[in-house]
């Protein structure tokens, strides 16, 4: 009996030397993980929300764009199928075809990895020609027949570039999900050439109009469109197990934009027994604005660490839909009115109007992302 209170005498002093090391590792445990914000409370802070390793400063990425673009205001004929009333008919607009394009960018981990600069450029061509022809056999009362055939070809063409810096923050805010808002800059190119040509040939001598022949029609339609603007947002993914998780990235930017629009019509009439005529007009009006815009890309992707030359990086690819939305952004002008008619001779008034139509772009986008 002895014996065991004289070690546990002896063995106070060690135990007391032990509690007091786990209470100052216990301390600095929690200071590690404690955060104060401004106001002065505090509490625990989220984990880091970033998928790399750690120690990893770089990151860089390509983007393979498969995309299919939509632009209003792209009619550019009116078949009908009837002469007499109420007449049905259809109108042909440009469909453009499905495009590759690309997008790389750079990024640069801040402090503890929490907070990323990033910078891309996204690069996306794309253009569409159609064309249709209807023929024309209608009778006029008092005039005979009004025969022949019309002919019309449309072309566009949409050029786009941007180019992106933000500022952003992971979060863990559960063990599954993260969340990683973003602040930035934005700019944005859309140049857009749009070329019509019309061929209405009049054959018949009997019509009730006063002339007959051929009319071509050639037109020209640009707008160069450039803005630049603040761009927000949010990246979330959902983790899955073994290096899989869903995402759904949403952003929106404001564009102070600028728009370089022209347009150029010729026009030459070749009527029955005369010489060709022709007439010119050329407009030229240039607008700025606010143009809004948004994008979403969601999908699935897969993560895991790499281990190259004695070092440690991360590889991550993807696969998602995206899709990009630009209001007003085709700022082209027309001729809505003439008089007299652009064939006649002499002075002629002009009677314009501005079409103002939103762009879009949407398809599949596959990404590849490293970490090193």
């Amino acid at each position: 009996m002895k014996k065991i209170l004289f070690l546990a005498v002896f063995s106070l002093p060690l135990l007391a030397h032990t509690l007091s090391d786990r209470v100052e590792q216990l301390e600095a445990e929690m200071k590690s993980i404690y955060v104060e914000n401004p106001m002065g409370t505090g509490g625990a802070q989220f984990g880091e929300g970033s998928p790399a390793f750690q120690g990893s400063r770089w990151f860089l990425t390509a983007d393979i764009l498969y995309w299919h673009a939509k632009a209003g205001g792209t009619e550019y004929a009116i078949t009908l199928n009837s002469s007499d009333f109420p007449q049905k008919g259809n109108v042909k607009d440009c469909d453009f075809s499905w495009d590759f394009g690309f997008r790389f960018g750079i990024g640069h981990f801040l402090g503890n990895q929490d907070w990323d600069l990033y910078l891309n450029y996204t690069h996306y061509d794309t253009s569409d020609t159609e064309s249709t022809h209807e023929l024309v056999d209608s009778p006029n009362p008092g005039g005979g027949n009004f025969r022949g055939i019309s002919h019309a070809k449309f072309n566009a063409v949409i050029d786009h570039n941007a180019l992106d810096l933000t500022l952003g923050k992971h979060y863990f805010i559960s063990q599954k999900l993260s969340f990683h808002p973003f602040i930035g800059v934005k700019s944005a190119w859309l140049d857009q050439k749009y070329k019509y040509q019309g061929n209405d040939d009049i054959n018949a001598l009997q019509t009730a109009f006063a002339i007959a022949g051929r009319v071509h029609n050639k037109v020209v339609s640009k707008c160069d469109w450039w803005g630049i603007g603040p761009k927000f947002g949010m990246d979330s993914e959902w983790f899955l197990g073994d290096g899989f998780r869903l995402f759904a990235n949403l952003s929106g930017a404001l564009f102070y934009s600028y728009c370089d629009v022209s347009f150029n019509q010729k026009v030459f009439f070749t009527p029955v027994g005369s010489p060709q005529t022709s007439a010119r007009a050329r407009l030229h009006g240039d607008k700025h604005q606010f143009t809004p815009q948004v994008a979403f890309c969601g999908g699935l992707s897969w993560g895991t660490d790499l281990h190259l030359k004695n070092a440690n990086q991360y590889i991550e690819l993807g696969l998602g839909y995206e899709v990009q939305y630009f209001w007003r952004a085709n700022q082209t002008l027309d001729i809505s009115d003439t008089s007299p008619a652009l064939t006649g001779v002499g002075p002629i008034r002009l009677d314009y109007g501005r079409t103002s139509e939103d762009i879009m772009f949407y398809g599949i986008t596959f990404n590849i992302r490293f970490d090193f």
